[in-house]
């Protein structure tokens, strides 16, 4: 589906909704509120009109599930959905802007339906990753020549279609298990036999995998006239995956979200901020913790800040060395720099500067 959509023009992104979690939330209330925010994120005129601006075609997504050691369940949602485009070719660098943008356009509505649903605020770089599919196979990394060389060696690239379509295959990180790998250590270990049960009551009867209804069922749009595969060829067809066995191109898109803009702040400055306005910077951060902004040079802004642009964000290659000794090139995300000072009180600027109601009142 992904790559008929891709052939036909479609702009595919690739996106993850998670919760916060902590260790002493039971499965069954984790699912709850990850079905809860993603059915209240998708109602509503908000999504609507904002879907039908960018040419919303469809979606598919599937809910895969990890236990911590120290955070507890972790049910997260895949998602891909399909844009009309008109098939133009574009760089790495523009599709992770333009990833960016929709998931600043996104925040706000999935932290919203996370409050509804009764689960704290997820962060913006952690709650909601965005990211550019180029192909079935090819969404971590912007090299089509490498995913069709597997593909003639009978392997398969790690890409969009397997996030969705192949959990049970992936294992855990180092602080996290998969429910499989619960399930491998049950026979020995009653506590993991007891997180499995718990899995399973937490998800039976729940569809892995749902795809948009209607006039929006991207089977029907991209693949009436596909064979249907049963799952007897399906399993002996599979091919070999290959993971880590690449050289990287891009950053991890979802580390690059966390730095965007850099705000340099003299100590001078600072202390003026203090003086006359009490809080200015902590009120920044704290909006920006919490969610309420995406961009701490607008809270600053607002908060009576004179801001002047240094840089804009772009990409720069740096050499680094990886886990075998060998030394790479990689790209790398530089921040846009700022450069942030406080109004002297000569200038006029207010003893008591209320700048962040005002902003706040605007962004709603």
């Amino acid at each position: 589906m992904i790559d008929a959509a891709i052939e036909a023009g479609c702009r595919v992104e690739m996106i993850t909704f998670t919760l916060p979690h902590d260790l002493n939330t039971p499965a069954a209330e984790c699912m709850r509120r990850l079905k809860d925010s993603l059915r209240d994120f998708a109602s509503g005129g908000t999504i609507s009109r904002l879907l039908a601006k960018l040419g919303y075609v469809g979606q598919v997504k599937s809910i895969e599930v990890t236990r911590g050691w120290t955070s507890g369940w972790h049910f997260h949602a895949h998602a891909v959905f399909v844009f009309d485009g008109d098939g133009t070719k574009t760089t790495a660098k523009e599709d992770f802007a333009r990833s960016l943008e929709l998931k600043k356009a996104l925040y706000p509505l999935w932290k919203g339906a996370a409050h509804v649903a009764g689960a704290r605020t997820p962060s913006f770089r952690h709650g909601l990753d965005v990211r550019a599919v180029w192909s079935g196979t090819d969404y971590l990394q912007k090299m089509p020549e490498q995913a069709v060389a597997k593909a003639d060696a009978g392997k398969q690239r790690w890409g969009a279609d397997a996030e969705l379509s192949k959990a049970y295959m992936k294992e855990g990180r180092k602080n996290s298990r998969t429910a499989w790998e619960l399930l491998d250590t049950a026979e020995t270990n009653p506590a993991d036999a007891e997180l499995f049960a718990e899995y399973a009551a937490a998800t039976w009867g729940r569809s892995q995998i749902e795809w948009s209804k209607g006039k929006r069922d991207l089977r029907k749009i991209f693949l009436a006239d596909a064979e249907e595969i049963d799952d007897e060829r399906l399993v002996y067809e599979d091919p070999d995956w290959v993971f880590a066995d690449e050289v990287d191109e891009l950053p991890d898109l979802g580390e690059a979200n966390l730095v965007v803009e850099r705000v340099t702040i003299a100590s001078s400055d600072a202390w003026r901020a203090r003086h006359y306005n009490f809080g200015s910077i902590d009120r920044a951060c704290s909006a920006l913790e919490d969610g309420d902004a995406l961009s701490i040079v607008e809270v600053l802004r607002a908060e009576g800040w004179v801001i002047e642009k240094q840089a804009d964000m772009g990409w720069a290659r740096e050499v680094v060395e990886d886990a075998h000794g060998y030394m790479k090139e990689i790209s790398v995300l530089t921040p846009a720099e700022y450069v942030a000072t406080w109004p002297p009180l000569s200038s006029g600027a207010p003893r008591s500067f209320r700048g962040w109601g005002k902003f706040e009142e605007a962004s709603q």
